[in-house]
């Protein structure tokens, strides 16, 4: 089966949701930025888990398989697992508790990690998508 279309639009998506949480920053929106960076972040590892031929049905399942396929092997660098960790349970607090605040700091922190994620994980596909 082709997922190169799948992988594709993952990333496309992965690129919109970073777009779109510097928009928020910028903005500032810190709730905003924490969630589209989460979004970015997921898209990415959607994609990764794509060239494995993997679907995952939920979020969680998402970064369990992302830990145990590229984490856990080697393949990708540890930080990735706790950027995701990280932006998912910020995420989490962003979304859900109404008391909820975001320094401009985190989210600027929050937002390089996404960009690092990302890169990281397009040098990966594209380095896989050659072979």
């Amino acid at each position: 089966m082709n997922t190169l279309p799948e992988i594709i639009k993952a990333l496309e998506k992965a690129a919109d949701a970073l777009d779109t949480a510097e928009y928020d920053l910028k903005g500032g929106f810190m709730l905003a930025t924490v969630n589209r960076v989460y979004y970015c972040i997921f898209y990415c590892m959607t994609a990764l888990l794509y060239s494995e031929g993997v679907y995952a049905k939920t979020h969680q399942g998402a970064r369990a398989k992302f830990g145990e396929l590229f984490i856990k092997t080697g393949i990708l660098p540890s930080e990735m697992a706790n950027h995701a960790r990280n932006a998912y349970d910020l995420r989490q607090e962003a979304d859900y508790d109404l008391d909820a605040q975001i320094s401009e700091e985190e989210a600027k922190i929050l937002l390089q990690n996404a960009h690092d994620f990302y890169r990281m994980s397009s040098e990966y596909l594209q380095n896989r998508i050659k072979q």
